[in-house]
């Protein structure tokens, strides 16, 4: 994906409403949605979105001749870490949204070198929202 598609911009621009929604009704109280909720949801929408990606490095690893085994493996650390932290840490704390923001700081650093311009510029840009509105939700559960 050297020049990403005016689709791909749309979608990944509007996947990250959620994020930024979500973090910003924990982080400032009543809009219909308790923060305790929001930051529930939030974490439940970014652990979605950390397997989304890992599938997606997956997919690119499997179209290639020969499947990478390295890529095949360490693509499933991601959904693994992102429930991990909803088992242990309490879906909607803190530390479950610090680990997810991790995971899709991890993920874009992992796939930074082997993607094209165009989709480093769309992932960085997803992934500065995304990790925002984690962030957001973090703070207000402090």
């Amino acid at each position: 994906m050297n020049q990403p598609t005016r689709t791909a911009w749309t979608l990944a621009l509007l996947g990250v409403i959620p994020f930024l929604g979500l973090g910003t009704a924990a982080a400032v109280g009543p809009m219909g949605i308790a923060p305790e909720a929001a930051r529930e949801v939030l974490s439940l929408y970014g652990a979605v979105i950390v397997a989304f990606l890992a599938g997606a490095r997956w997919g690119a690893a499997s179209a290639g001749a020969r499947a990478s085994d390295g890529v095949l493996v360490l693509s499933n650390i991601f959904p693994l870490a992102a429930w991990a932290a909803l088992a242990l840490a309490g879906v909607g704390s803190a530390a479950a949204l610090g680990a997810l923001a991790l995971c899709l700081l991890a993920q874009l650093a992992w796939d930074w070198p082997v993607s094209a311009p165009g989709y480093r510029r769309l992932r960085l840009t997803a992934t500065v929202g995304a990790v925002g509105g984690l962030a957001l939700g973090l703070i207000s559960g402090l």
